[in-house]
């Protein structure tokens, strides 16, 4: 990140870093962006018709209001617009879309900008650029604007950086990148600058975004839900299988016990139908061999009878 300009903050004069950082040169000192200040009170005076001895654009501590950071801004053809205006409605969906943005909140300026093909936080009460992913830009943003700050879109064509050009060629590496630095020595002895450090902190200016560790935890929670899902649907198919084992289980018994039964019934009627035939040949033969009996019993008492009537007549005559 050597060829990417980064301006310490020195003062409060955050407004001119910002600046400078957002184009990447050493365009604006305190004394141009103060002649801007002064020009605009001097026209606001003439608007209002009266003389103000305090600007609304500066103060002695080196701060600069948003119309001054616009008005230089004009210089390269750049425009500001709030982020939650309805013409930059593309760029709250997606900021990626963006070239440059510049934050404010409590007198504190920085800008967040794209070099190459990544994204950089460029805050003076750092020490270092800060690398932002493409996916954790829209989350940075969110978390700004839920501390209070307000966000610009910088639009127009950006001046041409040796930074883009190096870091389009060799982007940073993000396991290098620093991403928590802390507070320089020199920046503790100084009382004002303790005290815009101290309000940034509390704002949200310099919250460790700690991307890995993020994203880490998203991972760890989507496991963690997938593993409790899969579970269930384990446990959801066992009680299943085992439910439809049970009723094939079921079913099964109640085949052979249907199966048993028709046997049974099958084996019967074999049975009575042997039964019925076996009697019914007796019963013939009986009656076949019922009139032979009669008849040669008929027979013996014919003979008989003849004999007596043969004796009979003998006797008579």
């Amino acid at each position: 990140m050597d060829s990417i300009l980064f301006e310490k903050q020195e003062a409060s004069l955050c407004a001119q870093h910002a600046l400078n950082m957002l184009l990447q040169g050493s365009y604006f000192s305190a004394v141009d962006l103060a002649e801007i200040a002064h020009e605009m009170d001097a026209r606001e005076s003439t608007v209002m018709e009266e003389d103000s001895i305090r600007s609304h654009n500066m103060d002695d501590s080196g701060f600069f209001s948003v119309q001054v950071i616009s008005e230089a801004l004009k210089v390269f053809n750049l425009e500001l617009i709030p982020l939650n205006c309805p013409n930059a409605e593309r760029y709250r969906r997606d900021p990626t879309l963006g070239r440059a943005y510049i934050c404010n909140l409590n007198e504190h300026w920085f800008a967040v900008r794209r070099l190459g093909f990544q994204w950089f936080t460029l805050n003076s009460l750092l020490s270092t650029p800060r690398l932002i992913s493409d996916t954790y830009l829209s989350l940075f943003f969110a978390q700004l604007a839920n501390d209070g700050y307000s966000i610009f879109v910088v639009d127009g064509e950006l001046p041409p950086c040796t930074a883009d050009d190096v870091l389009s060629k060799c982007p940073v590496d993000p396991a290098l990148a620093s991403r928590s630095e802390p507070i320089r020595e020199d920046q503790q002895q100084d009382p004002d600058l303790a005290r815009a450090i101290a309000l940034s902190l509390s704002k949200g200016g310099d919250v460790p975004f700690d991307e890995d560790e993020e994203m880490k935890r998203a991972l760890e929670t989507s496991r963690r839900l997938l593993d409790e899902n899969d579970h269930s649907l384990q446990q959801a198919i066992r009680e299943s299988m085992k439910e439809a084992t049970s009723q094939m289980n079921d079913e099964d018994e109640e085949m052979d016990r249907q199966l048993q039964r028709a046997l049974q019934m099958s084996l019967e009627d074999s049975a009575y139908d042997a039964g019925v035939g076996t009697s019914g040949f007796c019963a013939a033969t009986r009656a076949r061999e019922q009139p032979a009996v009669v008849r040669q019993a008929d027979c013996i008492t014919n003979t008989k009878q003849c004999e007596q009537s043969v004796s009979s007549v003998n006797v008579e005559g």
